[in-house]
């Protein structure tokens, strides 16, 4: 069992009525969607999810998100990827370390700038 908390994107509200925010802006870039604690021990992720069938696009993932999960590690705590394949409606844990290594094949020259949909049978964890 785990304690896990949705963190609230900070956002600027210009105007409201009635409790709905009609117009805002995300105030500044947020950290990571969810983190709480596992088994007396930190836990950090980011939610995605894709309509494409057979790949993950990189694109999806902010650099600022990859640095905190990688600072939040490095201190000890764990850190991963909940994506969701919204067609087949299966969703993945994947570590973050597998992230990183996609992330940096991507900035080759000619690096792909996806993850195939069969890397997550691989390399992934597949959520029941």
């Amino acid at each position: 069992m785990a304690l896990i908390n949705k963190r609230p994107t900070p956002v600027k509200v210009l105007k409201s009525k009635g409790g709905r925010v009609l117009n805002g802006f995300y105030e500044a870039k947020s950290t990571v969607d969810y983190d709480g604690v596992y088994k007396g021990r930190a836990i950090a992720f980011e939610a995605k999810s894709t309509e494409n069938a057979t790949r993950f696009d990189i694109k999806n993932i902010a650099q600022h998100q990859l640095d905190y999960l990688d600072k939040a590690e490095k201190m000890g705590a764990i850190c991963c990827f909940l994506i969701e394949f919204s067609k087949d409606k299966s969703v993945f844990v994947v570590p973050l370390s597998v992230i990183q290594s996609y992330v940096r094949m991507s900035q080759q020259p000619k690096g792909k700038k996806s993850i195939p949909r069969a890397d997550f049978d691989i390399y992934g964890y597949l959520v029941d």
